[in-house]
């Protein structure tokens, strides 16, 4: 398996805690404040989404920018579930459509990840997730933690 670009890019910049192996995203030590993170389980096997992930940084960050309140649409029901809606830029795929997440409340594993056209319903690919996450960088709209 073939993690994602920024799966790869979080493990580089977030020093792993030997104790727990939890990452650190922010620490504040005078405060005894601390923000960790599991280590990510990539959603990409190969070059489509698995349903074998837990907190995939290409999606979390997608996830970011919506809580950001920068893009997308988020509707949750802690039974049925949680849906993000994300449109695709023209910049990012000239075919345009959303990017679909489907979660269980809203915790680390990504249940479904799809891209919808006026004309196809289709798994999402590993390409088209990392341009987004490139494009959302690029436009300000998501920062690291």
């Amino acid at each position: 398996m073939s993690e994602c670009k920024y799966c790869r890019l979080f493990k580089e910049r977030y020093k792993k805690r030997e104790e727990d192996g939890a990452y650190i995203l922010y620490e504040d030590k005078k405060h005894r404040f601390t923000i960790s993170s599991e280590e990510p389980k990539c959603a990409f096997k190969g070059d489509e989404f698995s349903r074998d992930n837990w907190s995939c940084t290409t999606l979390s960050l997608m996830r970011r920018a919506y809580y950001l309140g920068n893009w997308g649409l988020h509707f949750r029901d802690d039974y049925i579930g949680t849906i993000f809606v994300f449109p695709i830029p023209e910049e990012v795929d000239e075919d345009g459509g959303f990017i679909i997440l489907v979660l269980y409340k809203d915790r680390g594993a990504v249940d479904n990840a799809i891209r919808i056209t006026s004309d196809k319903v289709e798994t999402l690919k590993k390409d088209l997730a990392e341009r987004m996450v490139d494009w959302l960088f690029e436009e300000g709209k998501v920062d690291w933690w």
